[in-house]
């Protein structure tokens, strides 16, 4: 085989080239023969390639526009190649990379600017790539998101806003700027801005409102947009207590009163509790909210008043809230045994003592029942005051005493259980 390509690179010469062979036997000589041929070779020359001609379908006015190079191919080997265009947009130049290169003004916006690309090689064959760009004009910058929103008065606040930019292309050079008399501070963070300021309590239950202009920047034909917006200034809201429907206002002498007061503040405010009373045995913790104390024999008919008061810390527009109740001291009585002379004091071996007593208490007040006093084979059950259980061994007596206790009072009862065979 002869490439002829290896041995020529003119374009539409010839060559003469001349095959020298030699040919020798297997004889105990060698005897050698040799043939020589002269060949003529004439070279054809053949079009060039495109190889790369994607050059981004879009382009911006204003904007500088750069395709990737231009790009073929060609088998004719060290052939050069001369690359034109006789209709380039007048913005648009071939620079010596091979790139399209240029800015295009206001005039040159056309969806379908279109223009040829030639390519002719060193042997005048010639090939051709129609190409269109989409000149895009520019597009006012804008907003993305409400146009208003609400504030509380007196409260350090912030308003993020974005913006827009249809041709995505202006995001470096956009400007936004704030116009507003209400003393508010801007900051921009690219493609957003952040509103931010404390409204006093003069604006409240108003709208307000200020305006930012955005500028796109866009070199030859910048393009602006003004937008107002509008903040609706609301009112502190004063907290409230959530549980005072329940709080406890009659209390039995030589019983603990515990109470904790709860509130809630609908705005988020820190909340300051303060409880005033003329109570002496009642105690008020102004941190917690819980009321405590134990009333004494000597407070039994005693009504006293309380004020809670819970304050929220917002400045120049704090609220309050007061609760005012009274707390009655009534005589605690003792719960009482019914049935004691009905007790069994006997109880036989190996088989099962069981008795129930009867427990009323005048206040109808939660009462334990407990045993403190009992051989060990007796067991109670404190939710219905039985005591049970079978006795191993004779001839003993035990004692035996039970207890029933309120909040404040206590009742006891001692017996003696014979143990017999």
């Amino acid at each position: 085989n002869i490439d002829y390509e290896t041995i020529h690179s003119q374009n539409g010469s010839s060559t003469q080239s001349e095959i020298v062979m030699e040919i020798t036997d297997d004889s105990p000589t060698e005897e050698k023969g040799t043939l020589t041929v002269s060949v003529l070779i004439t070279n054809v020359n053949e079009s060039p390639t495109w190889g790369n001609t994607s050059i981004g379908a879009t382009a911006d006015e204003g904007i500088p526009y750069q395709s990737s190079a231009i790009t073929w191919g060609d088998v004719d080997l060290g052939d050069s190649h001369e690359l034109s265009s006789d209709d380039l947009p007048d913005w648009l130049i071939l620079d010596v990379n091979k790139k399209l290169t240029g800015t295009p003004s206001t005039a040159d916006v056309n969806p379908s600017t279109s223009f040829t690309l030639k390519l002719q090689d060193q042997g005048g064959l010639e090939i051709t790539k129609y190409l269109t760009i989409d000149v895009r004009g520019n597009e006012a910058p804008g907003f993305n998101g409400s146009l208003n929103d609400t504030w509380e008065e007196e409260i350090s606040d912030s308003w993020t806003i974005t913006f827009t930019d249809e041709n995505n292309v202006d995001s470096g050079t956009l400007t936004a700027t704030l116009s507003s008399e209400l003393e508010l501070g801007f900051t921009q963070n690219g493609m957003s801005g952040i509103v931010s300021g404390k409204l006093p309590h003069s604006y409240v239950d108003q709208d307000v409102t200020f305006e930012i202009t955005l500028n796109d920047g866009r070199n030859g034909n910048p393009l602006e947009t003004t937008e107002t917006f509008t903040i609706s200034v609301d009112s502190n809201d004063a907290p409230y207590f959530t549980n005072t429907d329940d709080i406890i206002q009659l209390i039995h002498h030589g019983c603990q009163y515990n109470y904790d007061v709860n509130w809630y503040d609908p705005d988020g405010d820190n909340v300051e509790f303060v409880g005033n009373e003329s109570i002496g045995w009642l105690n008020v913790n102004n941190s917690s909210g819980v009321l405590s104390g134990t009333p004494a024999e000597i407070n039994i008919g005693d009504i006293g008043s309380v004020l809670l008061t819970i304050t929220d810390d917002r400045s120049n527009a704090s609220e309050s809230t007061d609760y005012t109740f009274t707390i009655s001291v009534d005589q605690n009585y003792a719960p009482q045994f019914g049935n004691t002379e009905d007790v069994d004091s006997t109880a036989t071996v190996g088989e099962e003592y069981s008795f129930q007593f009867g427990i009323s208490d005048e206040n109808s007040d939660d009462f334990v029942f407990t045993v403190p006093t009992r051989p060990s084979w007796l067991y109670y059950n404190s939710s219905n005051y039985t005591i049970s259980g079978t006795p191993s061994s004779a001839d003993t007596t035990h004692n035996v005493t039970v207890k029933a206790a309120d909040c404040g009072e206590v009742t006891s009862f001692s017996f003696s259980i014979e143990v017999t065979d």
